[in-house]
């Protein structure tokens, strides 16, 4: 007898299997059967058919079905069907009492059929068809079973050995060969003289059995997975139907979107696609199809997000958690080189290949926002959470390996280049992170701008180099939130750095300090909230005027460099601040010294000429709508007698800054002829904005100038003169005393009132910058000719 317990050892149970296989299909059925409830898909559906049958829309359909699924479980005031086809029925009931939501309702049900088709199918794999028993826990079963029958064989086959070995006297007959289905072994008589087979063919019975069973594991897990992978991806393009319905995935209680198993599958499969020379746009619309949801679940409209309007739900943020832990640097990078790779896309394609960009750019940013719900990087828990993904990028390239070798080096260049990539990624974003994250990429942003440049150490301007382009995405990113924006521009130490850089693109840096200067709408510009942007406006503003302008300018400098952009921001600043910086609005604690105007109105005198020409067509219209508020009683009475001082005394800082521009100038004549050009431009650009009152301030960007710029007439600046005063300095009068003249015109209304306006000439103000004034201003009379004259003595008495 043996010493041991042969069935002991021969079984195996399918934990073993699994382990032995290393898959776990019996375990991965379990998971996706919790996925997939049947009974509470039944739930479901009928939730849907009661919230569709009550007239509910696209947009509300999954709001008004959590309402009804938090009810008592009935339908039309009968009981649900209950038995085999309890779900069928509820579908049914679904598509009869959802016609009129037409497509969203075909959808759903057919989401939700797929779902109970994958669950059955998924569960066959391991059950078999019907009672077929060809399913794998079957196999098992087989497996264990042939284990113990082989053994059993064995055990017979010693036995008639012992016979034969013996001749029957009971005797042992020394040791004995043991054959059983081709293979022998030798079994050696006990101390009794006993024999037994031993312990270890046991155990090698049991290792090929649990071997074949492994295999077998093996091909179901497959199986399970190939339909799991159907069903994930017919889902996503239900998904992508639903969403362009208008149908909110993300919220209801049919969760079968935004469930962690999604978030796995729809990183998984992002990152093979990434993986690929050329990824298939449409599957990476379907992977980011949730992250979209999500996102429009919180804000309602991405491009126009405004504040979050609910916050992220426990699903929601685990899903977002487990899709971004699930990528690595290297996909976030590769997916935002996609931004400018569209070559060879039909245009449907190259649409659907940048909205997977935003989506990802904006589910990060709301993953990273804790007033939506989401990680807060500036509480330990919230560091702890970070994914890992980012990290690189914004928070470890200081220590880490980016950016550990010599600028201008090969390895450096390509971190370069992967830094880029997630820079393109987080320009595209349209919500804002939160305030930490917001100031962390900023920060790492202008770091990795200064770390960058030294890589022109010693290069000529014909040099190699890789651009930093990625700086500049990661700026517009953290410009989306407009506190952070001013906060950090009221940080001595990071506004000085970003005002120091080379930008080789200033888009960014341009996007911030317009973010933090600007006054958000409905804010009052005299309360706590509105003195921020305004705080903020004076201190970039005198900083680029004062110790930057060479910077700001790009004087002395080789480096490859643009910062138009950037220039255009500080003169939209300046504009949307004019009251502050000429001192001409109410005392409020904002105050700008006479060096720091100066400086302001010095670099603006010297930025690009199509910027000066837009920051003067801008003084035009505050100008203009300063008279026109004046003439229609707008202006309040205390102010109406410094309006024209005030008209006059812009002109005058226009002036003081461009002459004192060209007298610091190596070339003052290009210099001199560029700013009458730009005199013109401006006359000719704000003649063109329709009749009536502005919105002051206007800004560049606000008003649309650099959209409208380049379609303007190009005018060739007059003869040179001797002197500022006959050239540009008459030309900014000009169009002072046109802006004035025009205000008067547009406030009296029409021309019955004013029979000796010459109204041709009304249609050509502006065509050039020589026609005379009095046709204009001598018919109109309600005091016109002496503000204009108020306003060019205010102009001229300026010191």
């Amino acid at each position: 007898m043996a010493d041991f317990d042969p069935s002991m050892l021969l079984y195996f149970s399918t934990e073993e299997v699994e382990e032995k296989a290393g898959k776990k299909p019996w375990t991965r059925n379990r998971e996706f059967g919790e996925e997939i409830d049947v009974d509470d898909m039944a739930n479901t559906a009928n939730a849907y058919s009661q919230a569709s049958g009550e007239g509910a829309t696209a947009g509300n359909l999954a709001q008004r079905a959590t309402a009804e699924s938090q009810e008592a479980g009935s339908h039309d005031g009968g009981a649900i069907v209950d038995g085999e086809d309890r779900t069928e029925h509820t579908f049914r009931e679904l598509q009869n009492n959802g016609e009129g939501m037409g497509e969203v309702t075909d959808y759903l049900v057919r989401a939700m059929r797929r779902a109970v088709e994958a669950r059955d199918n998924v569960e066959a794999v391991i059950i078999g068809e019907g009672t077929s028993g060809d399913g794998l826990q079957s196999k098992y079963d087989d497996h264990v079973e042939a284990a113990v029958t082989e053994w059993n064989a064995w055990q017979s086959a010693l036995s008639s050995a012992f016979r034969a070995g013996n001749a029957g006297n009971g005797r042992s007959a020394g040791d004995l060969t043991v054959s059983h289905n081709g293979e022998s072994i030798s079994v050696s008589p006990s101390e009794n003289s006993m024999y037994a087979l031993p312990e270890s063919l046991a155990l090698d019975i049991r290792e090929k059995h649990l071997g074949r069973a492994a295999d077998d594991a093996t091909t179901a897990y497959g199986d399970i997975e190939d339909e799991i992978e159907k069903y994930r991806m017919d889902l996503a393009g239900y998904g992508v139907e639903l969403g362009e319905l208008g149908y909110d995935l993300s919220d209801g209680p049919l969760g079968l979107w935004t469930t962690k198993e999604m978030a796995d599958w729809a990183a998984d499969g992002l990152s093979e696609e990434l993986a690929k020379d050329h990824p298939d746009s449409e599957k990476l619309l379907r992977y980011t199809e949730a992250l979209d949801a999500i996102v429009a679940g919180i804000y309602e409209d991405p491009n126009n997000p405004g504040d979050p309007t609910r916050q992220l739900s426990a699903s929601e943020l685990a899903y977002l958690e487990t899709f971004y832990g699930q990528l690595d640097a290297d996909d976030l990078s590769a997916l935002g080189k996609l931004k400018d790779d569209t070559a060879g896309l039909e245009p449907g394609e190259a649409g659907w290949q940048l909205s997977s960009i935003e989506r990802v750019a904006n589910g990060l940013n709301l993953l990273m926002n804790p007033d939506a719900g989401g990680l807060d990087p500036s509480t330990e828990e919230g560091r702890e959470r970070i994914p890992d993904a980012i990290r690189p990028f914004v928070y470890d390239y200081e220590d880490g390996d980016m950016f550990s070798e010599s600028p201008g080096s090969d390895a450096f260049a390509d971190d370069l280049k992967a830094f880029n990539g997630f820079g393109d990624l987080m320009s595209t974003a349209t919500v804002a992170s939160g305030e930490q994250f917001s100031k962390d990429l900023a920060t790492a942003a202008v770091d990795v701008q200064q770390r960058s440049s030294l890589q022109y150490s010693g290069l000529s301007s014909e040099g190699s180099w890789t651009e930093n382009t990625g700086s500049s995405g990661m700026l517009q990113a953290a410009a989306l939130n407009d506190v952070a924006s001013a906060e950090l521009l009221t940080d001595d130490t990071f506004r000085e750095d970003l005002l120091s850089q080379h930008w080789e693109d200033s888009t960014g840096a341009a996007d911030l300090i317009r973010s933090g200067t600007t006054v958000p709408e409905g804010v009052d510009r005299d309360s706590e909230a509105g003195m921020l942007y305004r705080e903020a406006a004076h201190e970039v503003l005198a900083s680029a005027g004062g110790d930057h302008q060479d910077d700001i300018l790009g004087r002395n400098s080789a480096l490859p460099e643009d910062h138009t952009a950037l220039q255009g921001a500080l003169a939209d600043a300046t504009l949307m601040h004019m009251d502050d910086v000429a001192n001409y609005g109410d005392d409020s604690g904002i105050h700008y010294s006479r060096e720091e105007r100066q400086g302001i109105f010095n670099l603006m005198a010297e930025t690009e000429q199509d910027v000066n020409e837009g920051f003067k067509a801008g003084v035009g219209q505050i100008q203009y709508a300063m008279a026109h508020d004046y003439y229609t009683g707008a202006t309040p009475e205390g102010n109406r007698e410094s309006t024209f001082n005030n008209v006059g005394y812009l002109t005058a800082l226009v002036n003081e800054g461009e002459t004192s521009a060209i007298g610091e100038t190596s070339d003052d004549k290009t210099l001199s002829n560029n700013l009458a050009k730009a005199s013109v431009g401006s006359a000719l650009w704000a003649a063109s904005l329709a009749p009536g009152p502005q919105q002051i301030p206007v800004g560049l960007a606000g008003a649309g100038y650099f959209l409208l710029q380049p379609s303007l007439p190009t005018y060739d600046a007059q003869a040179p003169l001797d002197d500022f005063e006959q050239k540009e300095g008459a030309i900014n009068r000009e169009n002072m005393d046109r802006a004035v003249a025009q205000a008067a015109i547009d406030a009296y209304g029409t021309d019955d009132e004013l029979p000796e306006m010459d109204t041709d000439y009304i249609e050509r103000v502006g065509a050039g910058p020589n026609e005379p004034l009095d046709n204009l201003i001598g018919g109109i009379g309600h005091g016109v000719t002496g503000d204009v004259d108020n306003a060019r003595q205010a102009e001229l008495e300026y010191e």
